[in-house]
């Protein structure tokens, strides 16, 4: 649980701090060690893409690691949802990437 919760959290963002950099590096370490076998080839997926690319999309590990918990937890496999993740940023965030020049990101749906 520790390994997803530390992967959403740092998931579609712009960027990524240091701590969440950290996180991410411990939690796809973490699954490697300690995944499932739909885990540990989503984890080393995404760790080709991140070498290749530089980045890379967090989803289907993210959706490996989720269907492992809901089987444990004995819940129904219900699929992960298109938008997954709440990215709220406040007045403070924006006037800090105002100043950095950095465009506002758009929502999926493109509004």
């Amino acid at each position: 649980m520790s390994a997803y919760q530390r992967l959403i959290e740092a998931s579609q963002r712009d960027s990524l701090t240091p701590d969440q950099a950290k996180n991410v590096e411990d939690a796809v370490s973490d699954v490697l060690l300690l995944g499932q076998r739909a885990e540990v080839e989503a984890a080393s997926a995404f760790i080709e893409n991140w070498a290749l690319r530089g980045s890379t999309d967090m989803k289907p590990l993210l959706t490996a690691l989720r269907a492992s918990l809901r089987a444990e937890l004995h819940l129904d496999s219900t699929l992960m949802p298109e938008l997954f993740n709440l990215r709220i940023t406040t007045a403070l965030a924006e006037k800090a990437r105002a100043a950095k020049g950095s465009p506002r990101a758009k929502p999926p749906n493109g509004s």
